[in-house]
């Protein structure tokens, strides 16, 4: 607004020195004889000429046009703005002569067109062209905000393939084959449906570009459009909020068609390589790099411990000073060849109260316990985190697995061949 308002003064003041220097009264007379000759005029009247309109309407008229044009993305809507422009300035002077009025219009029309220059000028650099290349390349992807915020950033998105530090949040709907089989088509339809347009539209208001938006899975990046120090701390508490917006999602579905979403999220951060992938016809911002699998798998590690949030080492580490968080399990990576440990989000920090803690260590030191082979005791510990009337997921099943291994319920080579040399879990290389 305020570049369109800077090249239509300045285009709207070169107008008004021709104006004043009587450049256009040789064109204006010759009209004028034309309305008189032919009749136009009303019988019997003189013309007015109204010179102070003539004046106001240059500035005026090149403001407006170079706003239109600038805000405008593709080349054959600007053609079709400035020709009805023109026209429309052309069709003012023989209506006004109809009621006795002379108005000069090629002093107007100067105006658009040499605003339309400098605005078709504009934008042909950098700046100018942003608006057009942002809405090519993320669409509908972002929220309008964030839209507006990168169009009045000093520097403009890098879309060229680079390195960045980004954080991924995948979103996966767990049960959509058991409500694909037991809802009539449509219904589940609208369902599915729902869930992508309830869960895309508030990541993309906290700031998030949904790379991947689908019936099953939704994938947002925080920080890939432009360098945010704070991307993990905005994916974490983008995925609290969201905890309560799934519950009222999962309100709705079971008053409309008696079923309920099984929904989980993982949460990484990494470092990706970030670009424009694809071709002419079909291409798409996106990234590559271990941390979108590992948020992947994340978030099917979910339906493994009855959780709805899981986040990755890396992503811990950048914000353990404002979240509050439990240990799942070690798991060993084959593909880094290093254990990791994963771990549950429960709250912001601010949010997190005493009783909550005490819980919380009861819960710690029984999986402390159950590391170190203490099944007895971490049950009890276990026992000592419950809350009566709370479902809590990951601590009934670090009470089954201890059960399991006092009863000896499974066989030895069963344990075996889900466990590294040392001991650990392979669940992270089967996710």
């Amino acid at each position: 607004m305020l570049i369109s308002l800077g090249i239509g003064l300045l285009a709207a003041l070169a107008v008004l020195a021709l104006y004043f220097l009587g450049i256009y009264e040789p064109a204006g007379a010759w009209l004028d004889n034309i309305y008189q000759s032919r009749g136009v005029y009303p019988d019997n009247t003189t013309p007015e000429r109204i010179a102070w309109a003539e004046i106001t309407t240059i500035p005026l008229i090149s403001i407006w046009i170079c706003w239109c044009l600038s805000d405008l993305s593709q080349m054959s809507q600007k053609i079709i703005i400035l020709f009805v422009f023109i026209l429309v300035i052309f069709g003012i002077s023989p209506c006004l002569a109809l009621y006795g009025i002379f108005y000069e219009p090629f002093s107007s029309v100067s105006s658009v067109i040499l605003g339309s220059l400098a605005a078709i000028s504009f934008t042909g650099s950098e700046l100018g062209r942003r608006k057009r290349t942002l809405q090519t390349v993320l669409g509908r992807r972002v929220s309008r905000k964030t839209f507006n915020d990168l169009m009045e950033a000093q520097r403009p998105p890098v879309f060229e393939g680079h390195t960045t530090d980004t954080t991924v949040l995948t979103c996966r709907l767990f049960n959509r084959a058991e409500l694909a089989e037991e809802m009539a088509p449509a219904d589940f339809l609208r369902m599915a449906n729902l869930f992508r347009r309830m869960i895309s539209g508030f990541l993309a208001a906290h700031g998030a570009y949904l790379d991947e938006a689908g019936p099953e899975i939704i994938r947002a990046w925080f920080g890939i459009l432009r360098s945010d120090p704070n991307h993990p701390g905005k994916a974490v508490q983008a995925a609290l909020e969201m905890r309560l917006a799934l519950k009222t999602l999962n309100q709705e579905c079971k008053s409309r068609w008696n079923r309920e979403l099984r929904i989980g999220v993982g949460i990484s951060s990494g470092e990706v390589v970030a670009g424009i992938y694809g071709s002419k016809q079909h291409f798409f911002l996106s990234a590559i790099g271990p941390e979108v699998d590992f948020s992947r798998r994340l978030s099917k590690a979910n339906l493994r411990y009855n959780s709805d949030i899981l986040i990755g080492p890396k992503t811990f580490k950048l914000v353990e000073d404002m979240v509050e968080v439990r240990p799942m399990e070690m798991f060993y990576d084959p593909e880094s060849g290093s254990m990791t440990e994963i771990y549950q989000l429960l709250a912001l920090t601010a949010d997190f109260g005493e009783n909550n803690r005490q819980l919380r260590q009861h819960y710690w030191d029984g999986v402390i316990l159950f590391r170190e082979g203490k099944y007895s005791e971490a049950i009890e510990s276990f026992s000592k985190a419950r809350v009566p009337g709370r479902d809590d997921g990951p601590l009934e099943f670090f009470i089954r697995q201890a059960q399991e291994k006092l009863s000896e319920t499974r066989s030895e080579s069963e344990a075996k061949s889900q466990l590294t040399g040392e001991g650990h879990s392979r669940l992270l290389g089967n996710l």
